[in-house]
């Protein structure tokens, strides 16, 4: 199953598909292509090997990979190979390497941080007898079973098209937390199946629509583990609609989509809880407008959306995976209540054009502008669980920050050899605080203060091969 070649939450907010990074994204680009997983949709032959790099600078103080930056990592291969006889067939084997790190906090007794290494093999397999595609794969990866995958599309000409997707996913990351002198590394573990469905309508020219529904389920493992371990369960909707019209010449395209989950999750370390999550709830919905259309000979985009959410999360946190010694034994408990909503407005414009024969380019910019509202609130019980003591409440001082995103992109042929560079910046513009709120500061901000921070940037190179 393919490895994202960019962020899931840049994915989700720029793009319905994976291959519209180059132009900032293409909310409009539902299709049946994200039902069979398999290579580049733009390939020039039947067979290719390509290489694949991309590098995430989230933010940093100095230097790349310090133990405080947050980045993502990845280097992938693939091998494709497709035939039409006996029967139309494509076959996919590829290898992902890739290594994440996010800090959520880095103050000088606090810290919170996100670590991912995995190295990951997968293939994938399509059939297409007459208008029928059944495609399925696996992924194998270190220390987890294998995770499958199968769908099956039904595409007669213009009649439209249904299709079908399921396949389960695992995922180990960890969490390190470091409180007050004490180190506790967490292991998040998941078990997911996802069922989803597309539909498309018959062509009724020039009008036609698409929509992809899908309901993820979080099983819990009930395993006991000698490592602290979280393990969240429920499940999630997500859905994405488009209704187009195309008269070949200009494209507009209306559409909603949204996100949906609801989680709960339990920390447990050999037989014994040290944390529950009772509630995890997010919401997200969200309205577009797209037109694609031809202009001196290049291709651009305007795309205009609206989204909102709200989400809340709560439960408690056992001390004693933390701490030591008498500290264990009184079982001390800290609460939390944390809750979140906001407006988020988008404008993508973005245009493609050929250079000449060999070269050929992409441009894309995104202005975002964000009213967000968050609050934390967490306590400890004051005796035998009744009561309050040292409650502190955490509001979010910023109530709008605007913000553009940059997309650069070049593709060089040459002989059988293709090679793409794409280059994304995040620009911050201008933010709004909120009246009556103190800012909350780092205390590691002032002892770096010779170091100006960076984040945002974006780089992926791939390097591809015909034959």
């Amino acid at each position: 199953m393919n490895a994202q070649c960019y962020d899931p939450i840049m994915a989700y907010l720029l793009s319905a598909d994976k291959d519209s990074w180059d132009i900032g994204g293409d909310l409009s680009s539902v299709g049946i292509s994200g039902m069979l997983k398999l290579g580049a949709e733009d390939a020039l032959s039947d067979k290719y090997i390509s290489a694949l790099g991309y590098y995430s600078d989230y933010y940093r103080k100095g230097a790349l990979e310090r133990s405080n930056a947050s980045f993502l990592r990845n280097l992938k291969g693939e091998i494709y190979l497709s035939n039409d006889s006996p029967v139309d067939w494509e076959f996919l084997l590829r290898n992902n390497n890739s290594h994440c790190q996010i800090n959520f906090l880095n103050h000088e007794n606090q810290m919170l941080s996100f670590h991912d290494d995995r190295s990951v093999t997968d293939f994938d397999i399509r059939f297409k007898p007459n208008a029928f595609v059944l495609g399925t794969g696996a992924t194998v990866r270190n220390g987890l079973p294998p995770a499958f995958y199968f769908s099956g599309v039904w595409e007669p000409g213009d009649y439209g098209a249904i299709g079908t997707l399921w396949q389960r996913s695992y995922f180990r990351p960890s969490l390190s937390a470091h409180w007050h002198n004490e180190q506790a590394e967490i292991r998040l573990f998941g078990v997911m199946e996802e069922s989803k469905l597309y539909l498309e309508t018959p062509s009724i020219v020039p009008f036609h629509s698409r929509l992809v529904f899908s309901r993820t389920k979080w099983i819990r493992d009930e395993v006991n583990k000698i490592d602290a371990s979280l393990e969240p369960w429920g499940s999630g909707d997500q859905y994405h609609w488009v209704l187009t019209y195309d008269n070949d010449v200009t494209k507009v395209s209306l559409g909603a989509r949204g996100l949906h989950i609801d989680l709960m999750a339990y920390g447990i370390k050999s037989p014994y809880p040290f944390s529950k999550i009772t509630a995890f709830d997010v919401d997200i919905d969200g309205l577009f407008v797209s037109g694609d259309f031809d202009l001196y000979h290049n291709r651009f985009k305007v795309e205009l959306e609206r989204l909102h959410w709200n989400g809340m999360s709560r439960g408690h946190l056992e001390f004693w995976p933390f701490t030591s010694g008498f500290t264990e034994l009184l079982g001390l408990r800290r609460y939390f209540l944390a809750e979140t909503d906001g407006e988020l407005w988008r404008l993508h414009l973005s245009m493609k054009r050929t250079l000449s024969e060999k070269w050929s380019g992409a441009f894309g910019i995104n202005l975002v502008d964000v009213y967000p509202t968050a609050r934390v609130k967490h306590w400890m019980p004051e005796f035998l669980l009744f009561g309050k003591t040292d409650e502190q409440t955490h509001v979010l001082n910023t109530h709008r920050f605007l913000a553009g995103m940059l997309h650069l992109s070049a593709k060089y042929l040459w002989h059988n050899w293709e090679i793409k560079y794409t280059i994304s910046q995040a620009v911050p513009i201008k933010s709004w605080k909120r009246s009556g709120v103190a800012a909350e500061t780092d205390p590691s901000e002032s002892s770096d203060a010779t170091t100006r921070p960076y984040g945002g940037g974006f780089h992926k190179i791939e390097m591809r091969l015909f034959f």
